[in-house]
């Protein structure tokens, strides 16, 4: 059963906007007042084209999962990607979002059937296994549909690191 108990949301100080508060619950405020808005008044969030919530701080955009994360999961380090564990790419609760690889998140994407994902595990490795036999780039291209530097990314191990041949 989901726990209904009250928490009450949290605050913290953007290390990078020291002006601005980002709460646990993905809302962002200012924290000092200036000369157009006072101390506490809520930005308004954007949504990029990707569908992720930014936001827009002194003209510069940021995304709000990542400033949740940086000020209350934890520090993200380079490499290293933010995923919404139930999917969904507006919700920026600090339980629903964590510190994975690209591949641990490409991973949870494809298995969630949130992306539209050209090829499956079987492709991959067909590709990978026809390659290995002599079959040139291009042909492995047209055959599965994607372009030619979609298969050399596969080749190189750079996209669908985690389908194991």
């Amino acid at each position: 059963m989901a726990d209904l108990s009250y928490k009450p949301e949290r605050w913290a100080v953007i290390a990078a906007e020291p002006d601005f508060e980002v709460s646990d619950t993905g809302r962002v405020r200012r924290a000092v007042s200036c000369s157009s808005h006072p101390a506490g008044y809520e930005m308004t969030l954007s949504r990029h084209k990707a569908g992720y919530f930014t936001v827009s701080l002194r003209g510069r955009p940021y995304y709000v999962h990542r400033l949740v994360v940086a000020a209350f999961v934890s520090p993200l380090p380079k490499g290293m990607v933010v995923n919404h564990i139930n999917g969904l790419k507006t919700d920026n609760r600090a339980d629903n979002l964590e510190v994975v690889t690209i591949a641990e998140n490409n991973r949870h994407y494809r298995s969630r059937g949130l992306g539209a994902f050209k090829l499956n595990g079987a492709a991959v490795e067909a590709i990978i296994t026809a390659r290995a036999s002599g079959v040139r780039a291009k042909d492995l291209a047209d055959r599965h549909g994607v372009s030619h530097t979609t298969i050399k990314r596969i080749l190189r191990r750079e996209t669908y690191q985690d389908i194991v041949v």
